[in-house]
């Protein structure tokens, strides 16, 4: 049994849990991002697909942070301003260092 899994295919951002199938179907937009995600509303029913529109902005970080923080948000990772494990989204300036090989912890 794989439980926890987290992947990333095809812009399709899938979590798998021991009875559940969390996805989010992410596409480029011209002006932005669309992100596509299934509800299923009742047991053996064709899921309600919700559609989220996140327009381009001027500066693409902000974007493409607005898009990683939807997706989060999906997955149950919500603020807490008096938690101790908060995810946080930034972005390195030019010329900092960036470790490829950082190991995910579960």
């Amino acid at each position: 049994m794989i439980t926890n899994l987290l992947t990333v295919k095809g812009g399709t951002v899938r979590r798998l849990d021991q009875n559940m199938k969390w996805e989010i179907t992410i596409k480029k937009a011209e002006n932005g991002y669309i992100l596509e995600i299934p509800h299923v509303e009742e047991e053996g029913a064709a899921p309600v697909i919700e559609t989220v529109v996140i327009e381009e902005e001027n500066e693409t970080n902000n974007t493409m942070t607005r898009v990683l923080r939807e997706v989060a948000d999906h997955f149950g990772f919500h603020y807490n301003k008096y938690g101790r494990d908060n995810l946080k989204i930034s972005w390195d300036e030019a010329g900092s260092k960036v470790d490829d090989e950082e190991e995910i912890k579960n």
